[in-house]
């Protein structure tokens, strides 16, 4: 399926290789096609970030992106997005990876001792002492309707777990005693499931 990145960059070759100058390449279109190609790439990227955020592919979308939505001239705009359009399926890929089925032996559920013993993006403990009013509003909430929306656990390409998303509810968790955790792992998923999750415990 050709996408819109595709299309744009076809259409602006077709046209250069007919006039044979550089400088009649028609600069990139005002919106709202700029705009929608720009949006595209800002969430196929975001997606692909949740997943594998260190990707080299990954990073240099979205520099190219950031070049985009800075670029002060139609000629820079223009190379940027070209330069996206090469990434785009590589990107694209990564963010579309699907979640494994449970048969295939990636865990829907851990213990909290498990997840407690993760690595987070920062310290729970701090929470407790700058977000108190949010975690006292997300405590009733979790006591009056449990704990159902899973903590995000992002596998890294070593095999090395890290709460990823979810960190507030884990505070939760701790806080109330919860010991069954919903979870769902992102990240280098391949790897991660020809191993066996009991023996890293």
């Amino acid at each position: 399926m050709r996408t819109a990145y595709g299309k744009y960059i076809g259409d602006q070759k077709e046209q250069f290789l007919k006039r044979g100058n550089p400088e009649e390449v028609p600069a990139v279109p005002e919106s709202p096609l700029t705009e929608a190609l720009i949006k595209e790439g800002d969430e196929i990227v975001t997606r692909a970030e949740a997943i594998d955020p260190n990707n080299a592919s990954v990073i240099e979308f979205r520099r190219l992106l950031n070049q985009a939505k800075e670029a002060t001239t139609t000629e820079a705009q223009r190379q940027a997005l070209t330069r996206m359009e090469a990434l785009e399926d590589e990107v694209r890929a990564i963010a579309e990876v699907p979640k494994p089925p449970a048969e295939k032996g990636i865990p829907r559920r851990l213990s909290l001792e498990q997840v407690s013993g993760l690595e987070t993006r920062f310290p729970i403990e701090k929470l407790w002492t700058d977000e108190r009013a949010y975690l006292d509003k997300l405590t009733t909430e979790i006591e009056r309707e449990g704990l159902t929306e899973p903590i995000t656990i992002r596998v890294r390409d070593d095999g090395s777990l890290i709460v990823w998303d979810g960190i507030h509810r884990l505070a939760v968790a701790q806080k109330l005693g919860i010991k069954d955790i919903p979870v769902e792992f992102i990240g280098n998923i391949s790897a991660f499931s020809k191993r066996c999750l009991g023996d890293q415990y």
